[in-house]
């Protein structure tokens, strides 16, 4: 090669250096404008809050039990489902699905090379009608969907959820409890976790705070959830009647976590279309039908959902996905079974 070609050939790799590096800053500058309520598979940081929020949401600022909100929600129902058969079948294995994940530095899903993309590289998010949501991988933390993450709404009866737990780690269930006044019914502590977590029965809930000093499980309710990192959330009753309970989609998804890790028994209860429980001093059989309707069917690995004036409709569900835990919250909704259904058929068209 001579003298000039070497010249010539330098200054074609000089140039194309300085194409490219024009191109990747292009690209990243761009990135900086994704939609913020879309997390991209390849982008490592959480993205920011939709500014197009709507309702009566608050930003999350403090976890001040007391104000002028800490009002009684009277006449407080979930909507219930026809009548069910006992499904006591595993949709979700908890046993393999709680195995330390070797991908975790990794992500478990990939954008599929046929959707849609925002500007920024991101499948394009659908149109929900909802104040909060999110999609995350339970095993790796990993976030691929949030819409007002941040902003606190009350949580109706996924408050119970908060409630079961808090009993499970802290009282014994083996002694039989009352739900009522005289004569009342009297249940083994397992059937009240069924009656609380399959129908939401609020005089349940109470039944484990009155048992265990209702000002204290309060308490525990609050200390459990600073436990879990849930800086942003409040507990002024076992049920959720209150519309001072309130929580973040960002709270709900580390309570989810420590729901997944510690407690799973919570989702065996939540995923099955119907219990049976007995009143130990009449020996009655009642057969009781979940509410959520996802319960017993193919993938949902359980969750709880909620009603409430204030709060409209809530919901928290983990399905099985690629044989992972895929969680899909939904916080002050019309329709939460609708928007998570839309939700997750969005993720599986858009994620392998």
């Amino acid at each position: 090669m001579n003298p000039f070609h070497k010249i010539f050939f330098v200054g074609v790799v000089i140039l194309s250096v300085a194409v490219g590096s024009y191109f990747n800053g292009a690209r990243s500058a761009n990135g900086d404008q994704v939609a913020s309520i879309i997390i991209s598979a390849t982008d490592a940081a959480p993205a920011a809050e939709n500014s197009q929020h709507v309702g009566t949401a608050q930003p999350a600022t403090s976890n001040d039990s007391t104000t002028s909100n800490d009002i009684k929600v009277n006449g407080q129902s979930d909507v219930s489902t026809q009548n069910q058969n006992d499904n006591s079948k595993t949709v979700l294995d908890n046993g393999a699905l709680l195995k330390p994940d070797l991908s975790f530095q990794k992500d478990a899903f990939h954008l599929t090379g046929s959707t849609k993309l925002t500007a920024g590289g991101s499948a394009q998010p659908p149109e929900i009608q909802a104040e909060a949501a999110m999609i995350s991988d339970l095993k790796t933390g990993r976030t691929y969907f949030q819409l007002n993450q941040n902003f606190r709404w009350p949580m109706a009866s996924l408050t119970k959820l908060m409630t079961v737990a808090l009993a499970l780690k802290n009282m014994d269930l083996n002694q039989p409890i009352k739900i009522g006044e005289e004569p009342g019914y009297t249940y083994s502590g397992n059937d009240i976790l069924n009656i609380i977590l399959i129908t939401s029965q609020n005089e349940a809930a109470e039944a484990l705070a009155n048992i265990y000093g209702r000002n204290n499980f309060i308490a525990g309710l609050n200390s459990l959830a600073k436990e879990f990192g849930m800086s942003s959330t409040n507990f002024s009753d076992p049920t959720g009647l209150s519309v001072a309970n309130q929580s973040t989609a960002t709270d709900l998804q580390k309570l989810a976590l420590n729901i997944y890790q510690n407690h799973p028994k919570i989702l065996d209860i939540t995923r099955k279309k119907s219990v049976t429980v007995t009143e130990l001093n009449l020996k009655k059989k009642t057969k009781l039908s979940n509410m959520n309707i996802f319960a017993g069917t193919a993938g949902f690995g359980g969750g709880d959902t909620g009603y409430g004036d204030d709060a409209n409709s809530n919901s928290l569900s983990v399905f099985s996905y690629a044989n992972r835990p895929i969680l899909v919250i939904v916080l002050g909704t019309d329709d939460s079974f609708g928007e998570t259904e839309k939700l997750m058929d969005w993720f599986k068209n858009n994620y392998k």
